[in-house]
């Protein structure tokens, strides 16, 4: 349970993704509002019931979540390549004197879902129901879809009666009434970071640890990261815990995919633990690296807003009240950043405040206190544009250009001790061309 996937000597046979494409029936995909407008009550909670059998059955018996926009392994590949080459130099921008990180609604990298049907089963502590928790529900989902579908109460079908109703249905379903879907840090913000950090450190061998390795949001970017030209030519190690045990073989998956149909050239080795982030100081491969790290990145559960699995290492099973998990989880994930990393480590922490019920935590404030005891100076902070709230006509540009409307999550900056010379951007571009990848 402890070893990493350095340990591991059976080479895996199926590096696949867990789904990819399915095929919709006919009844389903053609069908339009006008049709459903044309069904009795009865009719229509048949059709509800009908709808609810599919899903179930195609995760029970292909692990693809109804909600996943179906993606052919020809499409996750190209999407891949793509991503690999992708210049993020875009990714940073100002606002007023906001240092701001913007992500994308690009979907080169969104492939990486399709070794995680789970993302879709992750509930959250306050109503917020996964959406294939919704469909596992009877009764509310057939509530759900008499709102949004039969009534139309967020305006998406009137306006085209006559086209099927499918692939909006799925997407209302995942982000109306209650539900929600977990997601990733926008792969080109991470792409971006690894490369802007990662290029000013001299040494040929380089060490970048997630300790909340989540759905290998980080991992992947890293990947990407490695192609660029200030980076291709260093062994990068990557370490990265978490204890969801459902998903800790997938991280093998995609290494291994990656290698093959992406860069056999690629530089990063990984190593993948189900140790919990507070007690990696009793993994011999971390400690052994006590001084040497360069770079940490992560985003920790947010206390117990989501549940991300049921297994005991848990952080919001482990800890039941907030002050205990401040104590255990937050404060040891931190002081193990903080001896992994060598002098000049960076260590990218982004937390947001919460709240469940009447109580609200003060995360932000509270980690930016313990980093600071431990050592940590606390040396910059981003501003990562949040995802546009489901249901308004805001885009994610006119997000990044207005004051009133936007929405950010802090990203720390926390160094231990001095940070490396920063080299100039004119080298980079005359150099490197700025962004410029193999």
């Amino acid at each position: 349970m402890m070893n990493s996937f350095f340990d591991i000597k059976q080479k895996m046979e199926d590096f696949h993704p867990i789904y990819t494409t399915i095929e919709i029936p006919s009844w389903l995909i053609k069908i339009t509002w006008n049709d459903i407008r044309s069904m009795d009550e009865n009719q229509f909670v048949d059709f509800c019931k009908k709808f609810r059998v599919f899903a179930l059955d195609q995760y029970k018996k292909y692990r693809y979540p109804i909600f996943a926009r179906p993606k052919s392994l020809r499409k996750i590949i190209s999407g891949f390549r793509k991503y690999n080459v992708l210049d993020v130099s875009d990714v940073p921008y100002y606002m007023d004197d906001k240092f701001c990180l913007k992500g994308t609604t690009r979907n080169y990298s969104s492939g990486i879902n399709n070794w995680f049907p789970e993302i879709y089963y992750v509930d959250t502590v306050k109503g917020k129901t996964s959406p294939m928790s919704l469909i596992e529900n009877e009764k509310r989902l057939i509530n759900s879809m008499k709102a949004v579908l039969y009534n139309d109460t967020l305006k998406v079908f009137a306006k085209n009666p006559d086209k099927p109703i499918f692939e909006r249905l799925i997407k209302v379903l995942s982000i109306a009434r209650g539900t929600q879907k977990v997601g990733h840090f926008s792969p080109d913000m991470v792409k971006w970071l690894y490369i802007h950090t990662l290029k000013n450190y001299k040494d040929k061998e380089l060490y970048v640890y997630d300790p909340c390795g989540g759905w290998a949001g980080s991992m992947v970017p890293l990947f990407a990261a490695s192609y660029h030209l200030s980076l291709f030519d260093k062994k990068i190690t990557y370490i990265a815990t978490d204890v969801n045990s459902d998903v800790h073989d997938r991280y093998e998956m995609i290494y291994q995919f990656w290698k093959t149909y992406i860069n056999p050239r690629m530089n990063v080795f990984i190593h993948k633990f189900l140790t919990p982030a507070e007690e990696m100081h009793n993994e011999k491969i971390f400690r052994n690296l006590y001084g040497k790290g360069n770079m940490a990145f992560t985003s920790p559960p947010y206390y117990n807003k989501e549940r991300y699995s049921k297994d005991e290492n848990q952080s919001y099973i482990k800890y039941k009240s907030y002050s205990l998990w401040l104590d255990g989880f937050l404060t040891g994930m931190i002081k193990n950043v903080y001896d992994w990393l060598g002098d000049g480590g960076v260590f990218f922490l982004n937390v947001a405040d919460t709240k469940n019920g009447k109580e609200r935590y003060s995360i932000q404030d509270d980690s930016l206190s313990i980093a600071k005891s431990i050592g940590f100076n606390h040396s910059d902070t981003y501003y990562m544009v949040q995802t546009v709230i489901a249901g308004t006509n805001t885009d994610r540009q006119q997000l990044m250009e207005s004051n009133e409307k936007n929405k950010f999550e802090p990203i720390f900056k926390l160094t231990k001790g001095v940070e490396p010379v920063i080299i100039d951007k004119d080298i980079i571009d005359i150099f490197f061309g700025g962004d410029v990848r193999v």
